[in-house]
């Protein structure tokens, strides 16, 4: 037979096969990068493995996760990625966390204005302070209701309050909502005081989700 055969990896005479994911699943219509990982080592202390873990996942995860979906992606598609009221409101302990989730941001900027053309909204959502058993299991509950008197709405924020944005950015309602980073944080940002000496004892990672 001339030319690559059927099953070829090279493709058919009708151009290149698509890769065996598109072939299985066919095109992606929206993704969320919800992975992630904290990290609450002062940079004097932070050895150089741990703050390439944090970058590795957070960081390079969203970005290889972006590339492979924008290759598969239909027009018209969303990719929604979290990451963390911390890059505006940043607690000791939280170089390398912070970090890797301002590089999601930065990546949100930039991949919106790289795909707008196809029709692909990119956003980002940062969440505040959660009730969740991640947040719960590293912090007492003098501080987590300590947080919660900080928020004008006086509480923690759910689960479901975050997931709810993100849904939001990845239906039909946000069409033209793109390059944006939604903190969805209940006001906390706005009116938390100043950190000074070591912010919230006991709570070095204000917006575990």
């Amino acid at each position: 037979m001339r030319g690559p055969s059927a099953c070829s990896p090279q493709g058919t005479r009708r151009g290149p096969r698509p890769p065996v994911s598109s072939r299985l699943l066919g095109e992606l219509d929206v993704l969320v990068n919800n992975a992630g990982i904290p990290s609450t080592t002062p940079l004097i202390d932070m050895p150089e493995a741990d703050y390439d873990r944090v970058m590795a996942v957070n960081a390079k995860g969203t970005f290889l996760s972006m590339q492979h979906a924008a290759r598969r992606m239909r027009n018209g598609g969303r990719i929604v990625s979290i990451s963390t009221m911390s890059t505006v409101w940043a607690s000791p302990g939280e170089s390398g966390y912070v970090a890797s989730k301002a590089a999601v941001e930065q990546f949100t900027s930039v991949v919106a204005k790289e795909l707008g053309p196809r029709g692909i909204m990119v956003n980002a959502v940062s969440p505040g302070p959660a009730d969740t058993d991640l947040l719960r299991g590293a912090v007492g509950d003098e501080a987590l209701a300590a947080t919660a008197h900080m928020i004008p709405l006086r509480r923690l924020g759910r689960p479901a309050d975050v997931a709810d944005v993100v849904a939001f950015l990845a239906g039909p309602d946000a069409r033209w909502v793109t390059g944006q980073n939604v903190r969805a944080g209940g006001a906390g940002v706005i009116d938390l005081p100043p950190i000074t000496g070591g912010g919230l004892p006991g709570l070095p990672l204000p917006d575990a989700v």
